[in-house]
């Protein structure tokens, strides 16, 4: 069995497929199949060095100017 939304989510944080191996399972007491993954450490030091992009600044992290009055506005009907 295979959970497609965590697969994403680490697939998404950088994270490379590299194979598929056999684990002892505590839980089922039995041998799983489970889905091998790795993070390079340039992707890794890339990614912690991004910065999100903030909504309503500029480059200089200052908000944006107030809208001039009646501009984007529409008047109610």
């Amino acid at each position: 069995m295979t959970n497609g939304a965590s697969r994403r989510v680490i697939e998404k944080c950088g994270f490379q497929f590299t194979g598929q191996d056999l684990s002892p399972s505590a839980y089922f007491r039995t041998v799983v199949a489970i889905d091998r993954f790795s993070l390079d450490r340039r992707t890794w030091e890339s990614l912690r060095r991004w910065q999100p992009v903030r909504i309503g600044e500029d480059r200089d992290g200052a908000p944006p100017p107030d809208p001039e009055p009646g501009v984007g506005l529409r008047a109610a009907s």
